[in-house]
């Protein structure tokens, strides 16, 4: 795993929402590793606001689990075995 980017320079979880409905297309699901494929300290910083997307309710996953956002507790694996979509 790459090291993160320092906090400075570490993109938002805005600009990674905003990155992944760049990078997709409508309400189509998308595993993470998809979207930000690479080992880059960029990608892993993306991958790691995706949890913080997905507990505020921005990242769904493609089946519906029943749970409201903020009872989402993945793990960085876990996200990455799960397709997600974007609510915007």
């Amino acid at each position: 795993m790459a090291p993160l980017p320092p906090d400075e320079t570490r993109p938002t979880p805005g600009q990674t929402l905003t990155a992944w409905d760049a990078q997709t297309s409508g309400n189509e699901a998308h595993f993470v590793g998809e979207v930000f494929p690479d080992g880059t300290s960029w990608s892993q910083a993306h991958r790691l606001n995706c949890l913080t997307l997905v507990r505020r309710g921005f990242l769904v996953p493609e089946q519906d689990d029943g749970l409201a956002p903020y009872q989402r507790r993945l793990t960085l694996a876990e996200l990455l075995g799960q397709r997600f979509k974007s609510t915007r």
